[in-house]
């Protein structure tokens, strides 16, 4: 994502909460990949496996490649 996710136009679907604070004048946020969209919306309640399983596939193509790798994912 581009930013955090509290700047998508709903953050309250994520919290659950009954404060209606969405912008539905504001595009729903992006989830990017390589420079180019992968969803739109971004499947916020998915994102960790999604960070996580990105994660994995990095540092196994390290390890295929005999690569040193270094990774920092803070979720």
């Amino acid at each position: 994502m581009a930013f955090s996710h509290d700047f998508c136009p709903c953050p309250a679907n994520l919290t659950l909460t009954g404060d209606h604070t969405c912008r539905p004048d504001d595009p729903p946020c992006a989830l990017y990949g390589d420079y180019q969209v992968n969803a739109q919306p971004a499947p916020l309640y998915d994102l960790d496996k999604i960070y996580g399983d990105q994660a994995i596939g990095y540092i196994d193509q390290g390890i295929q490649e005999d690569k040193p790798v270094f990774l920092y994912l803070a979720p």
